[in-house]
């Protein structure tokens, strides 16, 4: 009998207004759930623009370090360049003075040598003028005595 008394015509408002009820519910249940997943995409939009943005900034750092890295290693290309010349003229100048120390010496060498036989040849001037006023001396004693 409960399917007759579902079917009586004076329980037709009442299940209309259920069913409007239930189905009001239902679309306020879909509106919630439709709102939530707007809400949701617009959280997850703003989130990966963040992160795009995120992502843009990471790649320019990577680039301005790269440029960083390009322009440290030229610049460590260059001085290498610059502290072998200055390393090759560093070894010419030390080979210039080696050979001026060595041209000193041997000057020195003979600046002593010219000393040295400028005070024989005095020596010997001296000896020479001895010997001659100990000749003049004997020729003029040997004059007188003549």
């Amino acid at each position: 009998m409960d399917g007759a008394t579902n079917m009586n015509p004076s329980n037709a408002p009442q299940a209309l207004t259920a069913s409007a009820s239930e189905t009001k519910k239902l679309e306020k249940f879909i509106a919630k759930e439709e709102a939530a997943a707007e809400k949701h995409i617009a959280h997850v939009s703003k989130a990966l623009k963040s992160a795009e943005k995120d992502d843009r900034k990471a790649e320019k750092a990577t680039q301005k370090a790269l440029r960083a890295r390009d322009k440290a290693v030229k610049q460590e290309h260059q001085t290498e360049l610059a502290l072998g010349e200055a390393q090759l003229r560093h070894d010419l100048a030390v080979a210039g003075e080696n050979k001026a120390v060595h041209e000193l010496s041997v000057r020195q060498r003979y600046l002593q040598e010219a000393h040295q036989t400028v005070e024989n040849r005095r020596i010997e001037l001296e000896q020479a003028r001895r010997r001659k006023d100990a000749g003049d001396v004997a020729r003029n004693l040997k004059g007188r005595l003549h």
